[in-house]
């Protein structure tokens, strides 16, 4: 199962990262209303907890544990806070979707 987490984290990562190269790709408007709420208005939610402690830490932290041979009981609490800090960035995205939804209308006047 913390294989398949592992690599669930991989294509997520990979998603994430192919939808913002397509958004810059096209530079629509889309484009200024996400660097807009990037920088601005989601900047906690979106790049800390979401990217970085929802992806980057449980990803680093489940390639040291392929690479290490560790204790099996610090393997499983390195397992169990990668899946928390998982959740943690599931709940990020929600919110961001949400609330970030309701930031911009698309025609910039509501």
């Amino acid at each position: 199962m913390a294989s398949f987490l592992f690599y669930a984290v991989i294509v997520d990562f990979t998603l994430e990262a192919l939808d913002f190269v397509h958004r810059l790709y096209e530079s629509e408007e889309s484009i200024k209303i996400l660097s807009d709420l990037v920088l601005n208005k989601l900047m906690i939610s979106l790049v800390v907890i979401q990217i970085i402690l929802g992806m980057l830490i449980p990803f680093a932290l489940m390639v040291l544990m392929k690479l290490f041979n560790l204790t099996d009981d610090l393997r499983k609490l390195l397992y169990f806070v990668s899946a928390i800090l998982i959740q943690l960035g599931i709940f990020s995205v929600r919110w961001n979707v949400v609330i970030g939804g309701q930031m911009f209308s698309k025609s910039f006047r509501g």
